[in-house]
């Protein structure tokens, strides 16, 4: 036969006159209709029972709180079986719980990353709605929201231009957050795209003239360790983590603040959080009655672990999950638990109130932390490595083509038209960059047209961005070439096509010539291939070292036949040697003494060889057959 269990344990909650303070005490019934009244500490009391989705029922005794620890008695009968408990009571401490309203910006986890995009800029109207209609509320009652990543913010500006007065106006009161990055980062941001990552925060405190104090990067289970010499660089002296423990853990002790230093000793407050829905594990966001268990749990686990503060953050969401929207349900959860609850009190805020507390009130010395926080979580980067290839060298090449540039605008050829297309590039290798591999259904339907849409949005971003960095390129050495006097857009010319047409052709006055120039801030010596006319003048090119004069040993190689596009071209792949840092060679094509040999209709050629070794392949399958030194 089923027994009816009754099990007791104190919360740490608080209420009563400030004379006759009262502790309560949980009771939790498993059985069929609980006990309606209870002996507790030898005073009779009525017992009200509630059942939130997917938990017991459960009861709140009140007894006098006492300074000390002590055993209250607890009686009752059902059914005729009598119950008696002992329950061991500590004093509390008086908490207090700082809600942090926001939604996780996860692009393309629970919808198509376009549709998101618009939600997530439509849930900060929704934000701003909401606190002009708690405007009268206590302060603690009255809407907050913090934007998680800038991108959110860009999405609201491009979808509500009318609403930036008032925007502007929620931020410089402190109820509305503008947060420092752009979007949550894996550790395929390399240092120069954290420096972007902040960015475009940077240019909304220029324009607004707003403060940007705090960074967030939640989901992630690392990070790169030049963030924090980069937020602080930027201004930014907070940094809010809440590292998703899926698939991997945060390090321990958490919840707990580090100062976290970067190499070269910069360093930000770092809060090491339980989550970014951690408010929705405890139930705020639905009903004050529905969190009473769990938030006792919560908080006297917290006690238990050794958490050494009476003040404790809970990040939100209007509901539970990934990209929700705000809601006015949180403003009445905290009228009612406040109204209930003298301790723990609950307050909406931002992150920034929640660090600016902790300045003030956290009880200890705060470690300093100068160590390496790599991400182990984001596998999808390995499930991806063509595109995160190209991520990591669009990166190199965009940081290598502005020192370029630099160098050419010392030379007094100015460049800022290319201002937008290097920040379109950098952006959209972010939003590659950016955390989220796929929708929610990937692992189930991995082949389905949310998990490829949500793909094929995330892939076109590197790989525009490296178009980008194409584009980027031809024009900067087309400026370089003709002392700026030429624009590669302007006269039709694209990377691709700067190929097949040596850049003396475009200096008037001058020889054909291969312009090399090296991104690198140290002197390099490199191959380089390129492909140049097939003859000069009826002979065969050459190339000469336009500081020396010397000719440069190069290796000249026709195209395959198959290859129309390039039919009057050949492959010249020769050493440079000696480039300075962000300087440049010229190497003038020239007429060789020998005619070129004419290009075979078709290859049929089944052996190579060079002074060692000679090789042969199958004709018809490609296999090698012989390999044969020749010492």
């Amino acid at each position: 036969m089923y027994q009816s269990t009754l099990s007791a344990a104190a919360w740490p909650f608080i209420t009563g006159a400030d004379d006759a303070l009262l502790q309560a005490i949980g009771l939790v019934w498993d059985g069929d209709d609980p006990p309606q009244v209870a002996v507790v500490d030898g005073m009779v009391q009525q017992l009200t029972w509630s059942t939130p989705p997917q938990q017991p029922a459960y009861a709140v005794a009140l007894v006098p709180l006492r300074d000390a620890s002590r055993v209250v008695q607890i009686h009752t009968q059902h059914a005729g079986t009598q119950y008696m408990l002992d329950c061991e009571v500590e004093p509390p401490p008086r908490w207090e719980l700082f809600l942090v309203p926001h939604s996780h910006v996860d692009i393309g986890y629970t919808e198509h990353p376009d549709i998101l995009s618009d939600a997530h800029g439509d849930y900060i109207a929704q934000a701003l709605d909401l606190m002009r209609a708690t405007d009268e509320l206590p302060h603690a009652q009255r809407y907050h929201w913090t934007c998680e990543a800038s991108w959110s913010v860009e999405q609201f500006l491009r979808r509500h231009p009318s609403r930036v007065d008032e925007f502007v106006a929620r931020v410089r009161e402190g109820r509305m957050e503008v947060t420092a990055l752009y979007v949550n980062m894996t550790d395929l941001f390399g240092e120069r795209l954290l420096e972007e990552a902040v960015r475009y925060a940077l240019e909304l405190r220029a324009r607004y003239d707003i403060e940007i104090v705090s960074a967030c990067n939640y989901d992630v289970n690392g990070f790169g360790w030049a963030l924090p010499s980069i937020l602080q660089q930027a201004g930014v002296r907070y940094l809010d983590t809440a590292i998703n423990e899926t698939r991997a853990l945060g390090v321990r002790p958490r919840p707990s603040p580090y100062r976290w230093a970067a190499p070269n000793g910069a360093d930000v407050l770092l809060w090491h959080s339980r989550g970014y829905l951690l408010g929705n594990d405890l139930l705020l966001h639905a009903s004050a009655g529905w969190a009473a268990p769990r938030v006792a749990q919560f908080l006297t686990q917290a006690r238990r672990d050794g958490y050494p503060h009476s003040g404790m953050q809970a990040l939100i969401s209007g509901h539970k999950g990934d990209s929700m929207p705000p809601t006015a349900t949180v403003c009445a959860v905290v009228e009612e638990w406040n109204r209930t609850w003298r301790w723990p009190q609950l307050r909406l805020t931002t992150v920034r109130d929640w660090f600016e507390h902790l300045e003030q009130h956290w009880p200890q010395p705060i470690v300093r932390q100068q160590c390496a926080w790599p991400d182990w979580w984001a596998d999808g980067n390995g499930s991806a490595l063509v595109e995160a290839a190209l991520a990591r060298t669009t990166q190199a090449r965009l940081a290598g083509l502005e020192a370029q540039r630099g160098a050419i605008q010392r030379a007094g050829i100015a460049l800022q038209r290319l201002d937008a297309q290097y920040a379109t590039a950098w952006r959209r290798t972010m939003l590659f960059c950016e955390h989220t591999w796929g929708p929610y259904e990937t692992a189930l339907a991995p082949h389905g047209a949310a998990a490829c849409g949500q793909w094929h949005s995330k892939a076109a971003h590197v790989y525009a961005a490296a178009a980008l960095a194409d584009s980027i390129e031809a024009e900067q050495m087309v400026a370089l070439a003709t002392a700026g006097e030429l624009s590669a857009r302007a006269a039709g010319l694209t990377n691709a096509t700067l190929q097949g047409v040596p850049f003396g052709d475009l200096a008037t006055g001058h020889a054909r010539a291969v312009l090399v120039f090296n991104p690198l801030p140290q002197t390099r010596s490199d191959l380089v291939r390129v492909h140049v006319p097939g003859h000069v003048g009826g002979r065969t090119p050459q190339l000469r070292d336009a500081r020396t004069g010397d000719l440069v040993a190069a290796h000249v190689r026709p195209y395959p036949p198959e290859d129309v596009v390039n039919a009057a071209h050949i492959q010249v792949e020769f050493l440079a040697g000696d480039l300075a840092p962000h300087g440049h060679h010229i190497f003038w094509i020239e007429p060789g003494a020998e005619s070129p040999a004419p290009r075979p209709d078709s290859s049929d050629a089944t052996e190579i060889e060079n002074a060692h070794v000679r090789v042969q392949v199958d004709p018809h399958t490609g296999a090698i057959t012989s390999i044969r030194h020749k010492a």
